[in-house]
């Protein structure tokens, strides 16, 4: 009997892209169904952050088992007649182009509902044109609308944005079977009055344990030397909540609350946007009114591995994630399966 033939698209992919949720919920996907015997290949819609695309390729094929495409394999969107395309909407079409011309069909393919990669391809299985014999998944990270209402925007990206949420919602939709990784999520959708497929699950992301699990550690009091900004750099991460936390502690007169030294405050994330500007003049904003009373370090540039690493060598720290809106972010659980103290 021949091996399930099995896709997951994404925009994000840890590896070429440097550290993202979603990039890690792909992997992990994709590794646990080559164990399982499938035939896996897996979609890259977006440009390499680092390295070469033959490079990634090769990595995957000879230590996950898995064929990797990228974005420049995808056929092109030229003839389509809704025009003009947007970027998003030229990605769905190329790969809903890609998936009707592989012999034979998937079985499944796994869409992610950012971006909306897969809108054509189920709109497309939804009127009969194609895909018939294959099911179509959608796994619900966060779409565009709800990382705007975390990151306290209004919608900026004119008919671009507006295209983009069309997109995200009609892949939601029209999907097969739609993945909620959290209740809340799926509680969001319903409030948000987003139509969802007959078959909609609640099921927890996938997470493989890097070696023995470990009982989480107390911080013992006034024993707290680190802290670690865990999570991206942006408003929805709560970096704005966590300056603000520092500088109160800053500038309190509590002789108690004196320390010999400062304490030193990790960044490990991407930087990104929050409503105080671009998220390094964010920190240094913060630097000048903490003063002496804590020291800040940035980590911009490290990849999921490397993030992990970073935590076991500062097992000692507290690793502080105060995002004001998330669904189940690999943070918290990466930082409890390593036993990290965290807040």
């Amino acid at each position: 009997m021949a091996a399930k033939r099995t896709c997951i698209v994404t925009p994000d992919l840890a590896g070429p892209t440097r550290n993202g949720g979603i990039g890690t919920h792909c992997l992990y996907l994709a590794r646990l169904m080559a164990r399982r015997g499938m035939a896996v290949t897996v979609v890259h819609t977006a440009h390499a952050e680092s390295g070469e695309a033959e490079t990634w390729k090769r990595l995957y094929r000879e230590t996950h088992g898995v064929d990797l495409v990228m974005l420049d394999e995808l056929p092109e969107a030229d003839g389509v007649s809704i025009l003009p395309l947007t970027a998003r909407h030229t990605i769905a079409h190329r790969v809903d182009r890609w998936l009707r011309a592989q012999v034979p069909a998937f079985d499944e393919v796994h869409f992610q509902d950012w971006q909306g990669n897969g809108a054509i391809a189920v709109r497309a299985k939804r009127c009969g044109a194609a895909h018939a014999a294959t099911r179509l998944v959608v796994t619900v990270h966060g779409p565009s609308e709800w990382i705007r209402e975390g990151m306290q925007e209004f919608p900026a990206a004119g008919r671009e944005g507006l295209i983009e949420d069309a997109l995200e919602r009609s892949a939601i939709a029209d999907a097969d079977l739609l993945i909620c990784p959290s209740r809340a999520i799926r509680s969001w959708l319903s409030t948000q009055g987003w139509p969802v497929p007959a078959d909609t699950r609640v099921l927890p992301i996938l997470f493989e344990v890097p070696g023995t699990p470990v009982v989480p550690r107390a911080v013992a009091p006034g024993g707290l030397e680190e802290l670690i900004f865990f999570g991206r750099l942006e408003t929805r991460k709560g970096l704005e909540v966590f300056l603000a936390a520092l500088e109160i502690l800053a500038t309190r007169s509590d002789p108690v609350e004196t320390q010999a030294k400062p304490v030193r405050v990790h960044f490990v994330g991407k930087p990104h946007i929050t409503r105080l500007g671009p998220a390094e003049a964010a920190i240094e904003q913060a630097r000048s009114v903490c003063g002496g009373r804590f020291s800040f370090e940035i980590h911009p540039s490290l990849d999921h591995a490397g993030a992990l690493a970073f935590l076991r060598e500062h097992s000692h720290a507290l690793a502080v994630m105060p995002s004001l809106a998330d669904n189940l972010p690999y943070t918290v659980i990466e930082c409890l399966a390593l036993g990290q103290p965290l807040l």
